[in-house]
């Protein structure tokens, strides 16, 4: 077999072995502790996403559709292509006029 990325296998492994190795630590540990991770994860996830929302102008909960599969994609295409609140206003750096 071939090498990839510069390692050499046995017979016995394939390239999704090699591809998948280093991800195999994550799947042995405490299955509440590993989800505990993930949740992390995902909360600082929405929590950034959630902050940039507000420094463009949009409502935070708009970063919920980042757990909703296909709406996710669909959501940051029409936020790529849509003109920012905060730029109607004319407040350049971001921040709402008292």
């Amino acid at each position: 077999m071939p090498a990839f990325a510069g390692m050499t296998y046995s017979m016995d492994k394939t390239i999704l072995d090699a591809l998948y190795a280093p991800l195999a630590w994550f799947m042995g540990l405490n299955q509440y502790f590993s989800m505990t991770v993930v949740g992390l994860m995902i909360a600082a996830a929405l929590a950034i996403a959630g902050f940039v929302l507000a420094r463009m102008g949009y409502k935070p909960l708009w970063a919920l559709l980042l757990i909703v599969p296909t709406a996710n994609v669909i959501a940051l295409w029409v936020l790529a292509l849509v003109r920012f609140p905060i730029e109607k206003t004319g407040d350049a750096d971001g921040f709402r006029k008292k």
